[in-house]
């Protein structure tokens, strides 16, 4: 269709020099130019026609390929936002299971605390009346031992009671020793 039209063009720019070598072989200058304006304007008419129908051409042309990009793009787009979506989608779920394993371990964990605080309590209690029983059978016995002494003493004169007076105080004293060390072994 351009080809055309470029040939139009190409007749009428060889009428135009002939007429021109016509007028200038008859000196009339003014018809020259007046003729040649008229052809000036009428090829700029017809050159801006034959680019203005191109640029439409080219501009439908334009708009149509932008049209095919941007539904390939949203294609693109979202097919990646779907694949995106599953990954995220997948990645809550393992968070989830991992939230819920996490909360199974750390009751299991509380529970064991709590057997072992149990059992840690049982065996004080137990390891208090054993100390209880020892320092109790001590006193016993270190009353006794000192009741001995003292009827023993009590027999003999009274300068002997004074002395037995300070073996009863220093055995008194060892008693106390022995309970203040077997309670502090607890």
């Amino acid at each position: 269709m351009a080809k055309k039209k470029s040939k139009g063009l190409a007749k009428r720019f060889k009428k135009l020099q002939k007429g021109v070598n016509k007028l200038i072989s008859s000196n009339d200058i003014n018809d020259l130019k007046k003729n040649l304006d008229k052809l000036v304007k009428q090829t700029t008419k017809e050159i801006n026609s034959y680019v203005d129908h191109d640029l439409d051409d080219l501009k439908k042309k334009f708009l149509a390929e932008k049209k095919k990009i941007e539904k390939v793009i949203n294609k693109k787009l979202k097919t990646e936002i779907a694949t995106a979506k599953s990954f995220m989608n997948d990645a809550v779920d393992d968070l989830y299971s991992l939230q819920k394993n996490f909360e199974k371990s750390i009751n299991k964990a509380k529970k064991t605390v709590k057997k072992t605080k149990k059992k840690a309590k049982k065996a004080a209690k137990k390891t208090k009346k054993k100390v209880a029983r020892k320092t109790k059978k001590a006193v016993r016995k270190t009353k006794k031992k000192v009741a001995k002494k003292t009827r023993k003493v009590k027999r003999k004169t009274t300068s002997t009671k004074k002395r037995a007076k300070k073996v009863v105080r220093k055995t008194k004293k060892k008693a106390k020793k022995t309970t203040r060390k077997t309670s502090k072994k607890r």
